[in-house]
């Protein structure tokens, strides 16, 4: 991984710090990457899915850490242990003011996808804190979507009775949502937690899906990333042995392709922009399997969504690698995350050129 360097328009010195909140199940992962790619950082505090480090090295103030297993990052105050709630809020509004931060942010460091689980600790904590704040009126806009630019007070739960501050500016769109997690209202009806991840995935991708845009995904079954393309009007060609949920496999913008990937003859996937896959199985597996349709003369995709699964945590020292073979492809722009709705696994978005966001059919 290459070594990141310090950026202009200093604002930071040696001895301020950095928070940085991340998968709880990927902590460990997260420390390997901070320490290759940002060697004059010191680790300072750790907890699952909240680590601070100190600064020795010059950022701006609108720095981007630009790491895969970083969720949320910025710049850390202190923690606080308020003897009650309307201490808290008061030294929230204090902090907020200070730094000129329009927004709040409050989030758990262990947050797992609860959405999907009984109710946490943390999520009481926070429950109970956004009442207060209700109950006082206050202007400040709490864990709504921000803007770009706009300042972030950060106010994390670490534990029964710590809490912990820190701010940032939003400049990428999940340093826009309370804990780099995007509000995501899961539908009723949800098939399943693909329909979670590629709804992040498209968010963050910055990829849009309109109506009339054909798209194919690898590993489609039983349908929950079909679910979500066929809301935003896609055309889908889902491909997998395995059967679709009968509201998709019916849907009339849907072409189920009962097979694996490898064996998905080129002419079919011709109209295709999107190319997704989400297959149980190594990187290097769903990567050659891509690999095949991507040098085929009868496809032009103009992006991809991937998602790799990382069996052996060992395979995240592989990122790069990774990259460096997609990009061999032709797809100039690739980034790689750890969503907020994945577990395991990575995803990978890669563009051959940068207006492709633009792209409609």
């Amino acid at each position: 991984m290459t070594t990141k360097s310090a950026e202009e328009e200093p604002v930071s010195n040696a001895g301020s710090f950095l928070f940085i909140g991340c998968n709880p199940r990927s902590q460990n992962l997260c420390k390997q990457e901070i320490k290759q790619a940002y060697p004059a950082l010191s680790p300072s505090f750790s907890r699952p899915g909240f680590l601070t480090y100190k600064v020795n090295q010059t950022f701006s103030e609108r720095f981007d850490l630009s790491l895969t297993f970083a969720r949320t990052f910025g710049w850390s105050l202190q923690p606080t242990q308020p003897q009650s709630l309307s201490e808290l809020v008061s030294e929230i509004i204090s902090a907020a003011e200070q730094h000129k931060a329009p927004h709040v942010h409050v989030w758990a460091r262990d947050w797992v996808d609860h959405s999907l689980e009984e109710k946490s600790e943390s999520q009481q904590a926070i429950e109970t804190l956004l009442g207060e704040f209700r109950k006082q009126k206050s202007k400040l806009k709490i864990n709504a979507v921000t803007r770009a630019d706009e300042r972030v007070l950060d106010v994390v739960w670490g534990d029964t009775d710590r809490w912990w501050l820190g701010w940032h500016i939003a400049g990428s769109i999940p340093q826009r949502w309370p804990g780099g997690v995007p509000p995501i209202q899961p539908p009723e009806s949800m098939i399943s937690r693909a329909y979670l991840k590629t709804r992040e995935a498209l968010l963050w991708s910055g990829i849009p899906v309109n109506k009339g845009t054909v798209c194919a995904e690898i590993g489609s079954a039983p349908g929950g990333s079909c679910q979500r393309l066929l809301e935003l009007g896609a055309q889908v060609i889902a491909i997998d042995p395995a059967d679709l949920a009968p509201a998709i496999s019916k849907h009339a913008n849907v072409t189920h392709l009962k097979m694996r990937g490898r064996d998905v003859p080129h002419r079919a996937l011709s109209e295709v922009s999107l190319l997704l896959a989400d297959s149980n199985v190594a990187p290097t597996h769903t990567l050659d399997t891509v690999e095949e349709l991507v040098s085929g003369k009868q496809t032009h995709f103009r992006g991809l969504i991937l998602t790799l699964k990382f069996t052996d945590p060992k395979m995240a020292r592989e990122i790069d690698v990774f990259i460096q073979r997609i990009k061999s492809w032709g797809f100039r722009f690739v980034k790689t995350r750890q969503l907020a709705y994945g577990r395991q696994e990575i995803c990978v978005m890669a563009l051959k050129q940068k207006s492709a966001r633009r792209f409609s059919s």
